[in-house]
């Protein structure tokens, strides 16, 4: 059988991302039965060459089953950063002299500290407004790449589209992109 030459220092294969594994049979499935969530749906790898990856059938499946391979982070409502900005130890010690001030009926002091505290909430919501959008435009232009291994073919993919079961290829430097399972190559640290 004959392979590109592959020049990777480490071969490594996706797993589901709840479970972990010490399996190192290569011709049976990545996972011991009940480990994950799922496990029966991780495909096993090809026995004859563990390094030809998945057919694009087992991709699909894959990917019907577990999804892309990326964490959701919940979005945070914009009224509910505005509403962040009231609660902390300086907001609330202003809001307990506003309230301080209404009992005793100074309204004016009451007019300074509710036009202090809602400046106080505008400058804090400004600030942490341009910081989410700034990290947001950050997080979308740091798309990583991997190396991968599907259907006896090396092809270089967007991170999001592995699924369990993929056999991805590391050098020196690369971050790994999912729970892996080393197969063989160099001595991962």
């Amino acid at each position: 059988m004959h392979h590109k030459h592959i020049p990777y220092g480490t071969i490594l294969t996706t797993m589901d991302k709840d479970s972990a594994s010490t399996n190192t049979e290569l011709s049976q499935p990545l996972l011991d039965p009940g480990q994950g969530a799922d496990d029966a749906n991780i495909p096993p790898l090809n026995p004859d060459d563990p390094l030809f990856g998945l057919r694009s059938s087992q991709v699909q499946a894959s990917r019907e089953i577990f999804g892309n391979n990326e964490i959701l982070v919940p979005e945070t409502p914009i009224w509910r950063l505005f509403l962040n900005q009231f609660i902390g130890f300086l907001p609330l010690l202003i809001e307990l002299a506003a309230i301080v001030s209404l009992a005793v009926q100074d309204w004016q002091d009451f007019g300074i500290i509710v036009a202090m505290l809602l400046v106080n909430a505008c400058l804090g919501f400004r600030e942490e407004y341009h910081a989410k959008k700034s990290l947001d435009e950050l997080s979308e232009q740091l798309e990583s790449e991997i190396a991968v291994r599907r259907e006896g073919d090396t092809m270089v993919l967007n991170t999001k589209e592995l699924v369990p079961g993929d056999v991805v290829l590391l050098v020196g430097g690369t971050i790994v992109p999912a729970d892996v399972q080393w197969l063989k190559g160099d001595v991962v640290q």
